[in-house]
């Protein structure tokens, strides 16, 4: 209850192409989503080895510092190596909050680079050398 359905993008959302300069922000934009493979990753425990495969894009409320989500979500920023980011700086994607989780402070996966950019054990809370 109180989800948000979302469709996969074209290649039209992936450019972005529904942003114009001096227009309205359009009500959704091109994210970062999980789906089945991301529930399969959660359930492995290991998320060095399966995030990357697990992140898709998808087709989310759009967000920014004049348009907030709902107040169960967050605002979250594109990555700054997605494909067109430029066009839509300043311009995210609502996402909720119980994704905060797979947050990290090294990067997070996304479907553009695949492998894992972090050692098993880094990131966020992470056990530190002695």
């Amino acid at each position: 209850p109180g989800g948000f359905a979302y469709r996969a993008c074209d290649d039209k959302d992936r450019a972005f192409s529904a942003f114009k300069a001096g227009k309205s922000m359009p009500s959704e934009i091109c994210g970062l989503v999980g789906g089945k493979k991301f529930d399969i990753c959660v359930a492995t425990n290991n998320f060095d080895q399966c995030l990357g495969g697990a992140v898709n894009r998808g087709n989310r409320p759009a967000c920014s510092a004049d348009h907030f989500c709902r107040e169960d979500y967050m605002c979250q920023s594109l990555p700054a190596d997605t494909p067109g980011a430029a066009k839509v700086k300043g311009i995210g994607f609502c996402s909720p909050t119980y994704f905060i989780f797979q947050m990290r402070i090294d990067n997070h996966a996304t479907p553009w680079a695949t492998t894992a950019r972090a050692s098993m054990g880094s990131g966020f809370g992470a056990a530190a050398e002695e």
